[in-house]
């Protein structure tokens, strides 16, 4: 039976397994009660002939799991970020392309419909000079009191930069194009609850536009606002990741507000939900995600959307930048 292996059983790798559009076996530290196919060894998996490998356990696993699959010339789909550092997302890049082994990275945001509206207004100058753009990515889930777990570790890669802000580096570069991290400011609310940043800004400089990020896992009820808003010349675009079929254009000239929806051909390049399949935009963006790595990977072809692990690396050094850096001159 065809089937991918995905590494961890938490919640992502739900996630990639209940989007997939084949079968997922686990590779697990313990055997768990719920029904599925499990390994404990990684050469044991290797026996019923996985298509990939999906790594989906915490970020200082990331290196160790992908040289397993390397071993065996594994194609390897991995989440973000890359690696636990710069250094080890580099050594990683170069073992890939040393041994050709076919990689993506789970940057799903690439998948939103809406993204690639923008992408579209920009290319056909519906701005003008862009003056510049903000871009928000806004979470709730820490502010309460909860368990300590790797995510609020400096050591395991922690922190609302590493899990979220990553994201929007990556997201940036593929809307704006290449870019370098001039600033960032970093706060930590709870101390007493975790040794990683809780609340960050970010300036981003791009070769024709500098962008405003703010990233959080401490602001409550703003989860509704995360998106991109571009101001230029000629107006502004607006796109909301929760209502990722859609992007809203303001003309300057004429003061309307037009709403411009993604068409069926969109959907489908994408291999994004359409309404009456409506998974969310979390679910729909992941799907769309690793249904393109199957597809790419199994015609030998290369995705212009799908991240690879040369964006990861790119993504990483912004993430280096900032979690190294309170300030960076030009």
């Amino acid at each position: 039976m065809e089937h991918f292996l995905i590494a961890g059983h938490g919640y992502i790798g739900g996630v990639h397994e209940f989007t997939a559009p084949i079968a997922a076996h686990f590779l697990v530290r313990h055997l768990p009660k719920e029904p599925g196919i499990y390994y404990t060894d990684f050469k044991e998996a290797m026996v019923d002939k996985p298509l990939f490998l999906d790594i989906c356990t915490p970020n200082i696993s990331h290196k160790e799991l992908f040289c397993q699959a390397a071993q065996y010339g594994l194609p390897v789909y991995c989440e973000k970020p890359l690696s636990i550092s710069l250094e080890d997302a580099r050594e990683m890049c170069k073992t890939a392309e040393q041994k050709n082994i076919y990689n993506g990275v789970a940057f799903n945001y690439r998948f939103l419909p809406c993204v690639h509206l923008l992408k579209k207004a920009l290319t056909e100058d519906m701005l003008g000079k862009i003056i510049y753009y903000n871009a928000s990515f806004l979470h709730d889930s820490y502010i309460l009191p909860r368990p300590k777990a790797w995510r609020t570790s400096k050591e395991a890669g922690g922190g609302a930069l590493a899990d979220l802000g990553i994201h929007l580096f990556d997201l940036c570069r593929f809307v704006f194009g290449e870019a370098k991290l001039t600033d960032c400011r970093k706060h930590i609310e709870f101390p007493e609850r975790t040794e990683v940043d809780e609340y960050a800004r970010c300036t981003l400089q791009h070769q024709e536009a500098v962008g405003y990020l703010e990233i959080s896992r401490i602001s409550a009820g703003r989860a509704e606002e995360n998106g991109i808003d571009v101001f230029g010349h000629g107006g502004s675009i607006r796109i909301r990741f929760d209502k990722p079929q859609e992007m809203e254009f303001f003309d300057i000239k004429t003061k309307e507000t037009h709403i411009i929806k993604a068409d069926a051909a969109l959907l489908d390049l994408l291999h994004f939900p359409d309404s009456k399949h409506d998974m969310g935009m979390f679910y729909g963006s992941h799907k769309a995600a690793i249904t393109t790595f199957i597809k790419h990977l199994k015609s030998g072809t290369k995705s212009d959307i799908l991240a690879d692990f040369a964006d990861g690396v790119a993504a990483q050094k912004m993430l280096n930048d900032a979690l190294h850096n309170n300030h960076i001159e030009l």
